[in-house]
């Protein structure tokens, strides 16, 4: 999660992983954890056939001194969704907790920006395509506003085509946003923000990744 070169947070302290089982090493999805007990993410992510699934499991692997050994890292049990699924256009789910997040884990401070504003902004991400429990970063820039709260994020990254990334949080200077959602390289992002950042490419922006 230390990439030179790339736009990025100081610490990606806010990164969550969602999980199958209590051991279970390759995440269904990312998330962003938003206070002590609750975690957002995509409730794509979190449901099957309509359902969601269970259990779910939550690791933290953007903690400090997070362990190499992904089957004996420190998790936390999912104990509750609230999930509004509405495709193609609402895509989120708030995870609550059986305790508190483990130390060395940062909620990421969150804000409603106006789409339009965002336009322009580099944005960072942090997801595990194709399930990998290392994990990537892309990033690119905010193309456009879109229809219902929604922002078009234009990235070069070619993790990001592929699925894994869903959930996550979009990290810019300015902002960090809610969920979003992967589509080949442009993803559609939730203006839900609270801490993002530019880059020189096919668009910056801010918020949570899909």
């Amino acid at each position: 999660m230390c990439e030179t070169g790339v736009p990025r947070p100081r610490a990606e302290a806010y990164v969550a992983a969602v999980h199958a089982g209590e051991r279970d090493p390759r995440p269904l999805g990312s998330a962003v954890v938003v206070a002590g007990r609750q975690v957002l993410t995509c409730a794509h992510v979190v449901l099957s056939a309509g359902e969601v699934r269970e259990p779910l499991w939550l690791s933290f692997p953007g903690a400090a001194g997070a362990g190499r050994d992904v089957g004996s890292a420190e998790r936390r049990r999912v104990t509750s969704v609230a999930a509004a699924y509405a495709p193609p256009v609402t895509d989120l789910a708030m995870l609550a907790l059986d305790a508190d997040v483990p130390a060395g884990v940062e909620p990421a401070p969150l804000r409603s920006p106006r789409p339009c504003d965002l336009v322009g902004l580099a944005w960072r991400t942090f997801g595990f395509p194709d399930r990998d429990p290392p994990g990537r970063a892309a990033q690119g820039l905010v193309g456009a506003p879109l229809a219902h709260g929604w922002v078009r994020l234009d990235s070069t990254s070619p993790d990001l085509a592929r699925p894994g990334f869903s959930g996550g949080g979009l990290w810019s200077p300015d902002y960090l946003s809610g969920a979003d959602r992967r589509r080949a390289r442009r993803a559609y992002a939730w203006a839900v923000s609270s801490r993002t950042t530019p880059y020189p490419g096919p668009a910056p922006c801010a918020g949570c990744s899909g």
